[in-house]
């Protein structure tokens, strides 16, 4: 028995002495990695407030990481024995915390799974770290109020970088460094661009910053910018934009840096930033980085992008040495943007027969021409055949910018189309003619003309006089054979449509060279090539300076109209990269070589108060950038009578613009029914459209007649709907905040306010301001036939929205959308 105890004794001692020798190592099976703080999780704008509980999970490991290049690690929590030198946003994990300083291991994805510790003996212990050396957390700075991170773009915010540009830029971007002392580049980042800030310098004068709003330990290296100085960034808030050319001129005021003295601007130095804006789409519209409405009146401050270069002195040489002055390069700009695209059909007897596939093809085009951020205005028009008294005549459709006036025009001449007579005889080009003289008061601007036909005229060659005006209008030609027979008149068609081009090819890359200004874009020929079989082009932009198509079938055969859908799509988009390059070539132009007759912009010398400084150091260091600063407004009140003119919009990020399209799906997706068939579909039901005024009628209808059944027909149960849309406003309406509302002041909220609070787009939408969430609750407030139209509204909002999916740009390698108000509910 005394030696069962005795070796239990030996057994319990041993176990002792192995558990304290393993316990002794800095990295020990007792070690435990740190779970974020709720105070770092969010990353609070200047303070340490604590995250909600409801958006932190607690399971997450604490890693952070050296915010310098040349930090020190020290052996103990002293600051006296330094330990390890740590590199520049290197990730470490938290083991333990000790005041203000942190005992850390070096992150490897390899040492730890679901938050703990899986190897330790592979985890290299860095010692201790104060936290003043360290970025504390992985999330950027988050607005307090709305939950919602902060963002920031790159421009000029101050007049001390244009006085030593080398310091700030390099190869026309800007240096971002790894210490705050600006000793160590470290990346370079675009002008006019996205970035999110993570932490401030001690001094308060320069920031760190990431192109992410969430960084991972596993790409720190490639999401983290490095430190930028102040001068660099302007804070535009979180999401709410206004284009500022839609408030009205006397709400608007600018005073210098010093609150002082007002600043005089023009309205075209705000349109010349715009034109400056398009290839830098992060800028197009002013951030608003507070909002409040209260008393009838909207209350927000916001400002404005403006060039740093003033242009209007100074002149460039085109290829042919002619000059062109700046004020000339602003018409050739605005020229350039405009297309015109007619469709013409000629009088043939396959064009009468094919009419409706020829108008199927026209329709699919329209989302060719939908994105509402494209740089390009275009306008549609059409020349037809139509039944005229004695045989047929040739009708025309206006020029218009409204894509579905052209398809309605056409659409309603379809029964006319087939009563057409069917024309055996060679034809003059009647329509092509009539095209052409549509565009006489348009010959400055890209007219496209869609030449769509079966037989030509007599002879192998075009017209002259024909010839000369598509050159002198500035046209580009498709020409689209449906079919093909044997006789000659067949292949007059594509002889002559080739002969146009040809001809009209040779006039147009004369008159271009008077906006040319780079001999390497000169082409001394203009060759074809062969897309597909049958299907040739001129070979824009290397063989070609112009554009032209040929589209025809084999003898005997027809033309499918996949051939027509692709041709256009491709001569569209020749037409736009060959106009967008002319623009662009004469902006570099201006930005180099016409740099010594350039001025600093008024503007920006009367809000810095400056002297007039000399353009020629930035320009050196920016040699092909055009930069913009931005300026600050005095608060703007719009009161609630102008609201509906303003044009507010959200810049998301493509998180955020999934986290809307969610919510609005989550409301589109309730539905109401009646009681005597939930299958069968609604008829006659109150049509609806997206407009505030219009939509909802109801407002005048009295709450009596609001509760009678529509048609006789009796609703089912919307007891689950209301209850369900409620908790979906009192979850939305807290989601990321700190100071949370209480379910009493949230039943308070109209719709329109819960919808502000969560969209952050404010509405003018009157019935949404007219009703409360408490509200929803009770048929006798809210009808069972308002509840669906109000659903329905939802479910047009949702369709808006979803076609703002394709309308993105890229920033710094992220996906952005702009996203008009009149898509918001």
């Amino acid at each position: 028995m005394e030696r069962t105890t005795s070796t239990w004794g030996v057994y319990i001692l041993a176990l002792s002495f192995s558990l304290a020798f393993t316990a002794c190592g800095p990295v020990n099976r007792f070690t435990r990695v740190k779970r974020i703080p709720r105070e770092y999780a969010m990353n609070y704008c200047g303070t340490d407030i604590k995250a909600s509980r409801s958006i932190w999970s607690g399971k997450a490991p604490w890693v952070v990481f050296s915010d310098q290049l040349d930090n020190f690690s020290y052996r103990k929590p002293t600051g006296k024995n330094v330990y390890k030198e740590l590199k520049f946003m290197e990730p470490y994990l938290v083991i333990k915390e000790k005041g203000d300083w942190l005992k850390v291991v070096k992150y490897c994805p390899d040492i730890i799974k679901d938050g703990k510790l899986v190897n330790r003996k592979q985890a290299q212990y860095y010692g201790w770290i104060n936290k003043s050396d360290l970025l504390l957390t992985q999330s950027s700075i988050t607005d307090l109020a709305t939950g919602l991170k902060n963002k920031m773009v790159t421009v000029l915010a101050d007049s001390t970088v244009i006085a030593v540009p080398d310091k700030y830029f390099k190869n026309d971007s800007i240096r971002v460094f790894q210490d705050t002392d600006f000793m160590q580049d470290y990346k370079k980042v675009a002008m006019h661009t996205i970035v999110y800030p993570l932490k401030e310098s001690d001094n308060g004068d320069k920031t760190l910053i990431a192109i992410k709003s969430y960084i991972s330990p596993d790409s720190v290296a490639t999401e983290t910018l490095g430190w930028i100085d102040n001068a660099l960034i302007r804070n535009i808030g979180q999401q709410l934009h206004v284009d500022i050319n839609t408030l009205p001129s006397d709400r608007i005021l600018f005073k210098d840096r010093y609150e002082m003295d007002t600043v005089t601007y023009g309205k075209e130095s705000l349109q010349e930033s715009e034109v400056l804006e398009h290839n830098e789409k992060a800028l197009l519209y002013s951030p608003i980085v507070s909002f409040k409405h209260s008393n009838s009146f909207s209350s927000f401050r916001t400002g404005a992008f403006f060039p740093l270069t003033d242009y209007r002195n100074s002149y460039i040489l085109n290829v042919d040495g002619n000059p062109i002055t700046y004020k000339q390069f602003k018409g050739i700009e605005k020229q350039l943007k405009q297309i015109n695209i007619l469709f013409v059909m000629e009088d043939d007897n396959e064009v009468a027969r094919q009419y409706p596939g020829i108008i199927n093809v026209i329709q699919g085009l329209q989302s060719r021409f939908s994105h509402p951020q494209s740089e390009f205005t275009y306008k549609f028009g059409a020349v037809l055949p139509t039944k005229g008294h004695v045989g047929n005549h040739v009708e025309t459709i206006a020029l218009t910018s409204d894509y579905m006036e052209l398809l309605n025009a056409l659409s309603d001449r379809v029964d006319t189309a087939n009563k057409l007579s069917r024309n055996s005889t060679n034809h003059n080009w009647k329509s092509l003619r009539k095209a052409i003289n549509m565009l006489e008061n348009h010959k400055n601007e890209t007219n496209v003309i869609i030449l769509i036909g079966e037989t030509g005229s007599g002879s192998e060659w075009a017209e002259t006089a024909l010839v000369n005006k598509l050159a002198d209008y500035n046209c580009r030609l498709l020409g689209f054979q449906l079919h093909s027979g044997r006789p000659d008149k067949y292949t007059n068609f594509v002889l002559q449509v080739e002969n146009m081009i040809d001809s009209y090819a040779k006039q147009i890359a004369v008159s271009k060279r008077e906006k040319i200004v780079y001999a390497d874009q000169l082409r001394t020929m203009n060759e074809y090539n062969e897309v597909k079989r049958n299907i040739y082009c001129l070979d824009f932009p290397n063989r070609s300076m112009t554009q032209g198509w040929v589209v025809f079938p084999s003898k005997d055969e027809s033309m499918p109209f996949e051939g027509l859908t692709s041709s256009v799509d491709s001569l569209i988009k020749q037409v736009e990269n060959d106009n967008r390059l002319v623009a662009s070539s004469l902006r570099k132009a201006f930005t180099e070589t016409g740099n010594f007759r350039n001025r600093i912009d008024s503007t920006f010398i009367q809000f810095h108060r400056m002297n007039k400084p000399s353009t020629e150091l930035i320009t050196h260091s920016l040699k092909s950038v055009s930069p913009l600063y931005f300026i600050p407004a005095q608060t703007v009140q719009i009161p609630d009578s102008l609201s509906s003119s303003v044009d507010y919009k959200l810049l998301l990020s493509d998180a955020e613009f999934k986290k809307l399209k969610n919510f609005i799906s989550l409301l589109a997706g309730f539905y109401v029914d009646y009681k005597y068939d939930k299958n069968q579909q609604k008829g006659h039901k109150n049509q609806i459209c997206g407009c505030p005024d219009d939509v909802w009628l109801l407002k005048n209808i009295t709450t009596t007649e609001r509760m009678d059944s529509i048609f006789n027909n009796e609703y089912a149960s919307t007891r689950s709907v209301r209850r369900k849309l409620r908790k979906l406003y009192y979850k939305n309406i807290n989601t990321g905040k700190v100071h949370r509302l209480k379910r009493r002041e949230m039943k308070q909220l109209s719709l329109a306010d819960a919808h502000h609070l969560i969209i952050t787009c404010p509405t003018d939408n009157q019935f949404l301001k007219s009703y409360k969430i408490a509200e929803l609750k009770r048929r006798k407030e809210l009808s069972d036939e308002t509840l669906d139209m109000l659903i329905d509204y939802f479910k047009e909002k949702k369709k808006k929205l979803e076609q703002a999916a394709g309308n993105t740009f890229k920033s710094n390698g992220q996906t952005y959308y702009w996203i008009s108000r009149d898509m918001l509910p």
